[in-house]
Formats: C-alpha cells, sequence, structure tokens
C-alpha cells in the first residue's frame, strides 16, 4: 500500500533563510532535535498537521500503535490511502482539522488503518495549533487505543474513588516519601487538612513509628 508524498514542510518561518552546515548540507534547526527526542518519549502516540492538513510530526508510539514509520507518515496530505479507509478518509479528516476552529481540545473516536492491513480503533485529542501571529497554523492530535484508554479512565475513576470515598486513609508518596496526595479520612485521622501535609516531611505528620514506616516504604520502592 503506497501514496505519493508532498513535500515535507519546513520548521523554519516563512521569511527565515534555510541554515547550512559547513559542508553545504542544511543544518539543524536549533531544538529540532530536542523537539523529536521529547515528542518520541512520551507514551501518547502524537501527530501533527499543516493548515493544509499534511502531516509534518509523527511519533514512536504512533508507529507502534500503526506500523507506519515517521519517514513513511510525515509529508503525507491526510490519512487517505494509507492510515484509514478511502471511505471513511474524507469524514476522519475534517473532524480532525475542525480543531483549528476550536478552543479547548475535541475528541473522536476513529477506525485506523495498521500498516499490515489489520484495524484498530482509537480515542483522538486534536487542539489547533497557533502561529506566531495568533492564528491557526495546524492541529496536533494526541491518540491511543480505544481499550487501553478505557482501562486508564477505569484505573483514574478508581483512584479518584479511593482518595474521596474511601472509608480509610490513603496516602500518595512520591520518591522522597513527602505526600502528595491525601484523601479526606487520612486529613483527619492526621489532624489536617487536605492540602497541608503536601510536600512535608512523614516525620512532621506522623506522631510514632516514623522509622519503621519509612523503612517499609523505602522497601517497597526498592522492591520496584
Amino acid at each position: 500500500m503506497s501514496a505519493s508524498r508532498s513535500e515535507t514542510t519546513s520548521a523554519l518561518g516563512p521569511d527565515e533563510p534555510e541554515r547550512e552546515s559547513a559542508g553545504g548540507q542544511p543544518a539543524a534547526v536549533p531544538g529540532a532535535e530536542l523537539l523529536a527526542a521529547l515528542l518520541d518519549g512520551m507514551d501518547a502516540a502524537l501527530c501533527a498537521f499543516d493548515a493544509e492538513g499534511t502531516i509534518t510530526h509523527w511519533n514512536r508510539e504512533a508507529e507502534r500503535i500503526l506500523g507506519w514509520s515517521s519517514e513513511e507518515a510525515v509529508g503525507r496530505r491526510g490519512f487517505a490511502g494509507w492510515a484509514v479507509r478511502t471511505a471513511d478518509a474524507e469524514d476522519v479528516q475534517g473532524r480532525l482539522m475542525a480543531a483549528m476552529d476550536a478552543p479547548g481540545r475535541t475528541v473522536h473516536e476513529f477506525a485506523l488503518l495498521r500498516k499490515d492491513g489489520g484495524r484498530v480503533l482509537v480515542r483522538t485529542q486534536s487542539a489547533r495549533v497557533l502561529g506566531g501571529d495568533g492564528k491557526p497554523a495546524g492541529v496536533y492530535c494526541a491518540f491511543s487505543e480505544v481499550h487501553a484508554q478505557i482501562d486508564l479512565e477505569r484505573s483514574i475513576a478508581l483512584s479518584e474513588a479511593l482518595f474521596e470515598d474511601a472509608s480509610w486513609g490513603v496516602v500518595l508518596v512520591d520518591v522522597d516519601l513527602r505526600p502528595t496526595v491525601v484523601n479526606g479520612y487520612a486529613a483527619r485521622a492526621l489532624g489536617a487538612g487536605r492540602t497541608s501535609p503536601l510536600g512535608r516531611p512523614l516525620g512532621e505528620l506522623v506522631v510514632q513509628g516514623v522509622e519503621e514506616l519509612e523503612g517499609a516504604l523505602h522497601h517497597v520502592l526498592a522492591e520496584g
């Protein structure tokens, strides 16, 4: 399955001359390598489109989910003929690009095509990207497989229930053993508010047994 590719959009501004390295080849745009590394290191699949719908960014998680590499994706006009069925392409592209005219994020679910021909249902969050003049210049889109997203949302809902409505105390601590979240029951047990214990050493909150508690927590951290 193949499709012709349009020219990849440049990361330079419209009036900025292309830089050349000592060897006469175009030099890397400052920050471009850092941006690519940040995108590739994210757990979410990310892609971006310019104002004409041409793909400008495609990270490794997007490649993992759909099988198409960045080299194969960047520069293509939309998903038609490769990452989405031709019959669905206009509707999918229209809904994604509609984010340019809408503030905030828009959420959709689409069936996309893997490189191996399989289909995968994804949930997308899209938002417009503003240019230097403050006008919409494109769209970025984060997506994940729907079943994974549903599992995440269930975990978040369970966590919120534990922290808000549990009949026992729940305290979330960071690697330095400082509380980052305290539910209502725990706050009452500690004789403090929901926010006042945050970031404080455990020794300031636990009157007795702090050394045993810290030892137990360190053991859990060491065991992964």
